[in-house]
């Protein structure tokens, strides 16, 4: 109850500006993230069944897509939220490139209901988000990933081993990069600054977008040389 008060007399005080359609709340409307629900209503959550590779949709009797049936990924399984499309995209590019960081909690929140719905049968011993290389990180000011791993940790009391995980810069950036260039680019990209960390450890590694998988391949690459028991992969949303 006092909660409820205290973030309504927040909202009045400071109203929150929804990041997608920029209104504002109405009369005795709360919100509890910069999203406001008409806008949160038309995210296209990922359905399941789940393909254990990329995590789009498969039918009843598949377990992996046709695109990642024979793909050589790493880790051990993968989904996505939402895919990326739609209100998605442009909030999860203001978080990244916009420094609206307050949206963390907005996508935390979204990995935790997924996580909730769909996840209960497997158990993590810690979190960790996909690094960045330390110039993009610099430039950016913040690691998108490591924010949502921090906070989905904190939610479930595991730890947050995020900081114990390094990635060296690569040539061209994925974004800019076809399928098979996107493959080679990460191949050795990434480190482990700490061995014991995740030794005999179930990680699930935190990311924003999740596309061919490549880049979450070499990462779990690291932590499965550094002896994590097994690698899963959870982003906000599914790339096309």
């Amino acid at each position: 109850m006092f909660s409820t008060l205290t973030g309504r007399l927040r909202t009045l005080l400071f109203p929150v500006q929804c990041e997608s359609c920029s209104r504002l709340p109405h009369d005795g409307e709360h919100w509890a993230f910069d999203v406001c629900p008409q806008c949160a209503s038309r995210i296209q959550w990922v359905r399941g069944p789940h393909c254990r590779g990329c995590g789009r949709t498969v039918t009843e009797n598949e377990s992996c897509c046709g695109q990642c049936h024979n793909a050589s990924l790493v880790y051990d399984r993968a989904w996505a939220c939402a895919y990326y499309d739609g209100v998605i995209k442009e909030l999860l590019h203001t978080y990244k490139f916009e420094g609206r960081t307050a949206l963390a909690s907005f996508f935390s929140d979204m990995l935790e209901r997924f996580m909730n719905a769909h996840l209960n049968a497997f158990e993590f011993d810690a979190f960790a988000g996909i690094p960045l290389d330390r110039i993009k990180e610099n430039g950016r000011g913040f690691n998108q990933a490591a924010r949502l791993a921090a906070s989905v940790a904190a939610k479930r009391s595991k730890p947050d081993l995020s900081c114990f995980l390094g990635r060296l810069r690569s040539q061209r950036a994925q974004a800019e990069s076809n399928r098979r260039q996107r493959a080679v680019n990460v191949q050795g990209r990434f480190f482990v600054k700490k061995t014991d960390a995740f030794k005999e450890r179930r990680i699930l590694l935190i990311d924003d977008i999740l596309t061919t998988g490549f880049t979450a391949s070499a990462c779990s690459n690291a932590l499965k040389n550094a002896g994590a028991s097994a690698v899963y992969v959870l982003a906000v949303a599914r790339g096309f």
